[in-house]
Parts: structure tokens; C-alpha cells; sequence
């Protein structure tokens, strides 16, 4: 682990990554992948764990395909060094209509920037 100090500008960094990064989905299918870590985990309700970001693209773009209008929600944000922990709600319109779910988010610093290393959220539908 890095001995550097988790800060509210690391803070708003990623919660401005999170922010980008959904804004990206079934928009810009490259640029949403470039979020993620190489060895990013998806754990999505009533599937087995999803590894790497080949196989969470397939599982995204099936589960939820276009979206629009992404919203963020209940942010809380806690990081230590490299490593930051978002959980919040996220709003967005799909081919079902309103889509809301909750989500916790871990994310490491790589490279200068924040990645994607861990999604796991609830069912839509539950």
C-alpha cells in the first residue's frame, strides 16, 4: 500500500472519474473500458464473478445496452493512499424506462489517474 495521504482533491478526482466514467456507458464503449483497471472484478447481482474488462463489456452492453441521462446520488467517497472507496446511487434512463441502482465502487490509483478495480451492485428490479 502507498504511504501517500488520501486528500479531498484525490477525492474529487475520483469522484469526477465515477462521474465520467458512467457518462461513458453505451456512449463511448472504448473510453468506458479505458476506466478500468486490467484485473477489474464486476459482481452483479445473480451472475458469477465477472473478470476483466472483455468479459464486463459483453455483460454491460447485454444488461444494460443505452443509457441516458446518468445521475448520481448519496455520494460517499473514503480513500487511504492508492485506494478509494465509493458508494452511491446512480440514476439513468434505459430501454425500461428510470433505472435505479446502488453501488459500491473501489478504485486504485494507476498510471496518474484512478481506475475502475471493483463493481458490485444491487438488482434493479429488488
Amino acid at each position: 500500500m502507498s504511504t501517500s495521504r488520501f486528500t479531498a482533491r484525490d477525492a474529487d478526482d475520483v469522484r469526477s472519474t465515477v462521474e465520467t466514467w458512467t457518462s461513458q456507458m453505451g456512449h463511448d464503449w472504448p473510453a468506458w473500458l479505458a476506466h478500468y483497471a486490467s484485473n477489474c472484478v464486476l459482481m452483479a447481482p445473480g451472475s458469477p464473478r465477472i473478470v476483466g474488462k472483455v468479459a464486463i463489456e459483453a455483460y454491460v452492453q447485454e444488461g444494460f445496452g443505452d443509457v441516458a441521462n446518468v445521475r448520481h446520488t448519496h455520494w460517499s467517497i473514503e480513500g487511504d493512499g492508492d485506494l478509494a472507496v465509493v458508494n452511491n446511487d446512480i440514476e439513468f434512463d434505459d430501454a425500461d424506462g428510470l433505472t435505479t441502482i446502488k453501488q459500491i465502487i473501489v478504485l486504485i490509483r494507476l498510471d496518474g489517474g484512478w481506475r475502475v478495480q471493483q463493481v458490485c451492485f444491487n438488482d434493479p428490479g429488488g
